[in-house]
């Protein structure tokens, strides 16, 4: 399994909640570089994934990556059934 498929896969069980490269390397048990690579690479060609600048992990602002579930456009906001 590539970094990018434990990325998406981690962060799809997380709707709406943002993380930097850092706290997500450590989770996924990667390089900083590989998690960098994935995320971009993620933001670039998957349009569930977007980026934002406030870690929910860590606390820091940074650049972050979440999914985004539904038509939101703000990490952790997710739409109401029949909106």
């Amino acid at each position: 399994m590539s970094t990018a498929d434990d990325v998406r896969r981690l962060l799809s069980r997380a709707p709406g909640e943002p993380l930097c490269d850092a706290c997500l390397a450590l989770a996924c048990a990667s390089s900083l570089d590989d998690m960098r690579a994935a995320t971009e690479e993620l933001a670039k060609t998957d349009p569930a994934f977007h980026r934002s600048s406030g870690c929910g992990g860590c606390g820091r602002t940074i650049p972050t990556i979440f999914y985004r579930v539904g038509r939101s456009d703000r990490p952790g906001r997710r739409e109401a059934a029949g909106s």
